[in-house]
């Protein structure tokens, strides 16, 4: 078993590579395992051991279900904005019981990047940084 001791942060970056599947194929990589079962299951090992920063990589316009870009993946990818979404409130509720019960301090950083692609490095292009979810692109 991988151990996550000592570490001072986790980053969860995984996401699911298929949308859904019929019930007898292996689903391991369908959004309620991944995005949500996935993330939750890596912030509770985290706190286990006692990492105090858990940072997790969701997906802009999560929040936002009227969103072009949340109606498209969530059609096309087996709800996954509205899994991501769940997965965020799994974490920060996981985190949120040990800040109340602990006296670490203990946080959550979801960043919610817009759109992810595996072209070659072509330098940075810019950065835009807010709170919430309110940002689109």
């Amino acid at each position: 078993p991988i151990t996550l001791r000592g570490c001072k942060a986790v980053i969860f970056a995984a996401s699911a590579t298929a949308g859904w599947r019929l019930p007898f194929f292996d689903n391991s990589d369908t959004p309620p395992h991944v995005d949500f079962e996935g993330a939750v299951a890596a912030a509770s090992a985290a706190v286990a051991e006692g990492v105090p920063r858990f940072i997790l990589l969701s997906s802009l316009a999560v929040t936002r279900p009227s969103d072009a870009m949340h109606v498209a993946r969530n059609t096309t990818m087996g709800r996954i904005m509205d899994w991501k979404l769940l997965g965020e409130q799994g974490v920060q509720k996981v985190y949120e019981a040990v800040s109340k019960s602990a006296t670490r301090d203990v946080s959550v950083t979801i960043v919610r990047p817009g759109v992810l692609t595996d072209d070659s490095p072509a330098g940075p292009r810019g950065l835009l940084v807010d709170t919430g979810d309110t940002l689109s692109g």
